[in-house]
Protein backbone atom coordinates (compact mmCIF):
# COMPACT_ATOMS: atom_id res chain seq x y z
CA UNK A 1 0.00 0.00 0.00
CA UNK A 2 2.60 2.17 0.71
CA UNK A 3 4.53 2.06 -2.66
CA UNK A 4 1.28 2.33 -4.44
CA UNK A 5 0.61 5.25 -2.98
CA UNK A 6 4.42 6.98 -3.33
CA UNK A 7 4.02 6.03 -7.07
CA UNK A 8 0.76 7.83 -6.78
CA UNK A 9 2.16 11.07 -5.72
CA UNK A 10 4.76 10.65 -8.59
CA UNK A 11 2.42 10.46 -10.86
CA UNK A 12 0.41 13.43 -9.41
CA UNK A 13 3.61 15.61 -10.04
CA UNK A 14 5.59 14.46 -12.99
CA UNK A 15 3.16 13.51 -15.51
CA UNK A 16 3.79 16.31 -17.94
CA UNK A 17 4.13 19.66 -16.37
CA UNK A 18 0.64 20.06 -15.41
CA UNK A 19 -2.12 17.65 -13.36
CA UNK A 20 -6.22 19.25 -13.39
CA UNK A 21 -8.41 16.57 -11.62
CA UNK A 22 -12.38 18.37 -10.87
CA UNK A 23 -11.50 21.80 -9.56
CA UNK A 24 -7.79 21.87 -9.13
CA UNK A 25 -4.89 22.52 -10.87
CA UNK A 26 -1.40 21.51 -9.82
CA UNK A 27 1.98 23.10 -11.91
CA UNK A 28 4.90 20.95 -11.54
CA UNK A 29 6.98 21.82 -8.54
CA UNK A 30 9.84 20.47 -6.43
CA UNK A 31 9.08 19.60 -3.08
CA UNK A 32 11.82 21.58 -1.54
CA UNK A 33 10.48 21.63 2.11
CA UNK A 34 10.19 17.51 1.98
CA UNK A 35 13.95 17.52 0.98
CA UNK A 36 14.82 19.45 3.25
CA UNK A 37 13.23 18.25 5.74
CA UNK A 38 14.53 14.49 4.74
CA UNK A 39 18.15 16.01 4.40
CA UNK A 40 18.08 17.40 8.17
CA UNK A 41 17.00 14.51 9.28
CA UNK A 42 19.74 12.14 7.56
CA UNK A 43 22.52 14.55 7.92
CA UNK A 44 21.59 14.61 11.65
CA UNK A 45 21.58 10.94 12.25
CA UNK A 46 24.95 10.54 9.93
CA UNK A 47 26.20 13.18 12.09
CA UNK A 48 25.21 11.79 15.73
CA UNK A 49 26.45 8.37 14.75
CA UNK A 50 29.80 9.45 13.06
CA UNK A 51 30.82 11.29 16.69
CA UNK A 52 29.52 9.09 19.09
CA UNK A 53 29.51 5.39 17.28
CA UNK A 54 25.52 4.98 17.96
CA UNK A 55 21.96 6.19 17.89
CA UNK A 56 20.49 3.93 20.37
CA UNK A 57 22.11 5.20 23.59
CA UNK A 58 19.64 7.59 25.22
CA UNK A 59 22.44 9.45 26.89
CA UNK A 60 23.53 10.83 23.47
CA UNK A 61 19.74 10.95 21.89
CA UNK A 62 19.19 13.28 24.78
CA UNK A 63 22.29 15.37 24.30
CA UNK A 64 21.40 15.84 20.46
CA UNK A 65 17.61 16.90 21.02
CA UNK A 66 16.12 14.31 21.82
CA UNK A 67 13.56 15.08 24.82
CA UNK A 68 12.69 13.51 28.08
CA UNK A 69 10.13 15.17 30.39
CA UNK A 70 11.35 15.16 33.82
CA UNK A 71 14.10 16.94 33.05
CA UNK A 72 12.35 19.80 30.20
CA UNK A 73 12.63 23.16 31.15
CA UNK A 74 10.87 26.15 29.44
CA UNK A 75 14.08 27.36 28.91
CA UNK A 76 15.05 24.18 26.65
CA UNK A 77 11.67 25.17 24.13
CA UNK A 78 13.42 23.61 21.63
CA UNK A 79 13.35 20.74 22.40
CA UNK A 80 9.76 20.27 21.49
CA UNK A 81 11.10 20.62 17.79
CA UNK A 82 14.32 19.18 18.26
CA UNK A 83 13.38 15.12 18.79
CA UNK A 84 11.37 15.49 15.40
CA UNK A 85 14.90 15.37 13.67
CA UNK A 86 16.52 12.49 15.90
CA UNK A 87 16.37 9.16 15.11
CA UNK A 88 16.67 6.26 17.26
CA UNK A 89 18.90 3.31 14.77
CA UNK A 90 18.61 3.15 11.40
CA UNK A 91 15.71 1.21 10.76
CA UNK A 92 14.06 4.17 13.08
CA UNK A 93 15.71 6.85 10.27
CA UNK A 94 14.37 4.40 6.85
CA UNK A 95 10.81 3.69 8.04
CA UNK A 96 9.65 7.45 8.43
CA UNK A 97 11.44 8.99 5.38
CA UNK A 98 10.54 6.21 3.25
CA UNK A 99 6.35 7.66 4.54
CA UNK A 100 7.99 11.62 4.56
CA UNK A 101 8.67 11.28 0.48
CA UNK A 102 5.65 9.46 0.17
CA UNK A 103 3.25 11.86 1.85
CA UNK A 104 5.11 15.08 1.49
CA UNK A 105 5.46 16.12 -1.93
CA UNK A 106 2.04 15.90 -2.86
CA UNK A 107 0.47 17.43 0.60
CA UNK A 108 3.37 20.20 -0.02
CA UNK A 109 2.87 20.85 -3.30
CA UNK A 110 -1.18 20.99 -2.68
CA UNK A 111 -1.22 23.54 0.42
CA UNK A 112 1.97 24.91 -0.26
CA UNK A 113 5.23 25.07 1.51
CA UNK A 114 4.16 27.79 4.20
CA UNK A 115 1.83 25.87 5.32
CA UNK A 116 3.33 22.35 4.85
CA UNK A 117 6.02 23.32 6.92
CA UNK A 118 3.66 24.61 9.75
CA UNK A 119 1.76 21.46 9.54
CA UNK A 120 5.02 19.47 9.90
CA UNK A 121 6.27 21.47 13.15
CA UNK A 122 2.85 21.73 14.58
CA UNK A 123 2.66 17.93 14.93
CA UNK A 124 5.73 17.71 16.35
CA UNK A 125 5.35 19.73 19.11
CA UNK A 126 2.07 18.19 19.15
CA UNK A 127 3.00 14.83 19.46
CA UNK A 128 6.40 16.19 22.00
CA UNK A 129 3.89 18.20 23.92
CA UNK A 130 1.68 14.85 24.26
CA UNK A 131 4.89 13.31 25.90
CA UNK A 132 6.14 15.85 27.65
CA UNK A 133 2.87 15.96 29.94
CA UNK A 134 1.44 12.16 29.94
CA UNK A 135 4.67 10.44 29.54
CA UNK A 136 7.65 12.53 31.57
CA UNK A 137 9.87 10.21 32.33
CA UNK A 138 10.17 8.25 28.69
CA UNK A 139 12.76 9.61 26.27
CA UNK A 140 10.90 10.26 22.73
CA UNK A 141 12.46 10.90 19.53
CA UNK A 142 11.92 10.74 16.06
CA UNK A 143 9.62 12.06 13.19
CA UNK A 144 6.68 10.07 13.58
CA UNK A 145 4.34 12.10 15.61
CA UNK A 146 4.80 14.63 12.77
CA UNK A 147 3.91 11.39 10.34
CA UNK A 148 0.93 10.83 12.50
CA UNK A 149 -0.08 14.63 12.26
CA UNK A 150 0.28 14.17 8.40
CA UNK A 151 -2.25 11.22 8.95
CA UNK A 152 -4.83 13.48 11.06
CA UNK A 153 -4.36 15.99 8.18
CA UNK A 154 -5.05 13.54 5.23
CA UNK A 155 -7.98 11.85 7.48
CA UNK A 156 -9.60 15.06 7.38
CA UNK A 157 -9.32 15.65 3.76
CA UNK A 158 -11.88 12.56 3.39
CA UNK A 159 -14.49 15.44 3.90
CA UNK A 160 -12.70 18.25 1.52
CA UNK A 161 -15.33 18.70 -1.48
CA UNK A 162 -12.71 21.33 -3.02
CA UNK A 163 -9.60 19.39 -3.48
CA UNK A 164 -10.06 16.53 -5.30
CA UNK A 165 -6.26 15.56 -4.97
CA UNK A 166 -6.26 15.54 -1.09
CA UNK A 167 -9.41 13.55 -1.06
CA UNK A 168 -8.12 11.27 -3.23
CA UNK A 169 -5.19 10.90 -1.31
CA UNK A 170 -6.92 10.34 1.82
CA UNK A 171 -8.57 7.58 0.49
CA UNK A 172 -5.26 5.82 -0.84
CA UNK A 173 -3.47 6.04 2.54
CA UNK A 174 -6.78 4.96 4.69
CA UNK A 175 -5.70 1.30 5.25
CA UNK A 176 -2.12 2.35 6.00
CA UNK A 177 -2.83 4.66 8.48
CA UNK A 178 -5.48 2.06 10.37
CA UNK A 179 -2.25 -0.29 9.97
CA UNK A 180 -0.43 2.21 11.54
CA UNK A 181 -2.62 3.19 14.50
CA UNK A 182 -3.14 -0.51 15.26
CA UNK A 183 0.81 -0.77 15.36
CA UNK A 184 0.86 2.05 17.81
CA UNK A 185 -1.83 0.39 20.03
CA UNK A 186 -0.13 -3.08 20.05
CA UNK A 187 3.65 -2.24 20.08
CA UNK A 188 5.34 -1.59 23.50
CA UNK A 189 8.37 0.12 22.37
CA UNK A 190 6.53 2.87 20.19
CA UNK A 191 5.08 6.12 22.16
CA UNK A 192 1.55 6.12 22.00
CA UNK A 193 0.78 9.24 23.81
CA UNK A 194 3.54 10.54 21.12
CA UNK A 195 1.32 9.52 18.21
CA UNK A 196 -1.79 10.31 18.88
CA UNK A 197 -0.39 13.73 20.31
CA UNK A 198 0.71 14.22 16.69
CA UNK A 199 -2.44 12.70 15.27
CA UNK A 200 -5.04 15.64 16.84
CA UNK A 201 -2.10 18.20 15.88
CA UNK A 202 -2.15 17.41 12.33
CA UNK A 203 -6.31 16.69 12.25
CA UNK A 204 -6.76 20.35 13.98
CA UNK A 205 -4.56 21.87 11.46
CA UNK A 206 -6.98 19.91 8.65
CA UNK A 207 -10.08 21.02 10.22
CA UNK A 208 -8.36 24.64 9.99
CA UNK A 209 -7.63 24.62 6.29
CA UNK A 210 -10.84 23.20 5.53
CA UNK A 211 -12.63 25.68 7.08
CA UNK A 212 -10.92 28.07 5.35
CA UNK A 213 -11.66 27.01 1.88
Amino acid sequence: MLERAFFFSRRIWYNGKKYTKGHLNLTRKIPYITILLTFLSISWFLYVNTKYGTTLDNKVLYQNGAILGQYFTPTEWWRLITPIFVHIGVDHLISNMILLLSLGPIIESTIGRTKFLLLYLLSGIGGNLAVLHFNPDVLTAGASTVLYGLFGFLLIQTFNRQNAVLRNLSSTYITIIVINLVYTFTNTHVSVVGHLGGLIAGAIFGLIELNRN
